[in-house]
């Protein structure tokens, strides 16, 4: 019988990965390049041992513990116990840096979601408009109890009559800072 030679990839003691997004909406100031910036990062511990890719297999193997239970389990608990990162949990945070700027954060927050479903961001904007889509049409993923029905009325009335009613609510259009419509 021949063996097979392995590879593994493995990292110095203590090294980590991380993912970082970063929104930044370019301020109007002339001569000056000033942008106000939200990030996002979330950093995970990397292999430094090639023994670390097999811990969970030996652990679990002569046991009659089902891995696959066992995440399915972990993941409903996870729903309902904590407060996951949500589409609720977004709109709030954003209606907090809204109102912290002093506008009227559910106003805005009407008015973007329904320009959003008004124009066709996908056509002109490539991934970003797509995201922007995703993440401000709340008919998109399955109903959360805690986002206002008024956001899903303020996408449905982008889709059929249009928003000039929401703009009479927040005067800054927050699409134009991100978006082009041709």
């Amino acid at each position: 019988m021949e063996r097979q030679e392995r590879a593994a990839l493995v990292f110095p003691r203590g090294s980590s990965m991380g993912y970082l997004l970063a929104i930044a909406i370019p301020l109007l100031v002339p001569g000056r390049n000033i942008y106000l910036s939200h990030n996002f990062e979330a950093n995970y511990g990397v292999p430094s041992n090639e023994t670390q890719y097999f811990l969970w297999y030996q652990r679990f193997k002569d046991t009659k513990f089902n891995i696959t239970k066992a995440i399915e389990t972990n993941r409903r608990r996870r729903r309902e116990l904590l407060p996951g990162f949500g589409r609720s949990y977004f709109y709030d945070q954003l209606e907090e840096r809204l109102d912290l700027y002093g506008f009227n954060a559910t106003g805005c927050m009407e008015r973007l979601i329904c320009e959003v479903s008004e124009l066709p961001l996908a056509d002109h904007n490539g991934v970003l408009g797509d995201v922007l889509s995703v993440v401000f049409r709340p008919s998109t993923s399955v109903r959360e109890q805690s986002v206002p029905v008024a956001y899903y009325e303020a996408e449905s009335r982008g889709l059929i009559e249009g928003c000039q009613r929401y703009r009479a609510y927040c005067r800054i259009d927050l699409l134009g800072f991100v978006s082009t419509v041709l």
